[in-house]
C-alpha cells in the first residue's frame, strides 16, 4: 500500500477549483492510501528506539587497567552492544587507538558472523577515532555509522 508524503490541504488546480482537506483525506481513503490523519504527532526517542531495537547497535569505548610487566597499562577497549538483547561484545583492545586501528577493526565487526551482521546502524558518538575511511567500510559491508 503506497505511503502518503504530503498533508493534504486546500488544492486549487489549473482551473482554479477548490478541493477541501475532507474530499482529499476521502479520496485517498478510498484508494487504500495509507494517510496518517494526525501528522504533528512526535515520536519520542524511547518509542523510535523500542520499535526499531533489531535494527541498530551502538559502540563506545571504556578504559581498562592490564598489570604487565610490573606496571599498569591502561588499555582502551572498543565494545558494541546490540539494543534488542543488550547482548554485549568487546570488538578490540588497544593502549593507543588510532584511524587506522579502527579502520582494521571496522571489516572484523561488520563481515558475515560478525556482530554488526544484520544490523543496519552502528550508533557511536562523535569520536575523532570514527573516521569518514571507517564509515565507508561499514557502509560497503552494509551496515551505516550514525
Amino acid at each position: 500500500m503506497p505511503t502518503l508524503l504530503f498533508r493534504p490541504c486546500c488544492i486549487a488546480d489549473d482551473t482554479r477549483h477548490k478541493i477541501g482537506e475532507t474530499t482529499v483525506q476521502n479520496i485517498l481513503f478510498e484508494n487504500s492510501y495509507d494517510f496518517e490523519s494526525d501528522l504533528t504527532r512526535k515520536t519520542t526517542w524511547k518509542e523510535f528506539l523500542k520499535s526499531h531495537r533489531n535494527v541498530p547497535a551502538a559502540c563506545d569505548f571504556f578504559s581498562v587497567w592490564l598489570f604487565v610487566g610490573g606496571t599498569l597499562v591502561r588499555c582502551m577497549a572498543l565494545f558494541a552492544i546490540e539494543l534488542a538483547t543488550r547482548k554485549a561484545e568487546i570488538l578490540g583492545v588497544h593502549t593507543h587507538p588510532n584511524s587506522p586501528w579502527m579502520e582494521q577493526i571496522a571489516p572484523n565487526i561488520s563481515g558475515d558472523g560478525s556482530f554488526l551482521a544484520g544490523k543496519k546502524y552502528l550508533i557511536h558518538d562523535r569520536d575523532p577515532l570514527y573516521t569518514e575511511k571507517f564509515a565507508s567500510i561499514l557502509t560497503a559491508a552494509g551496515s551505516c555509522a550514525a
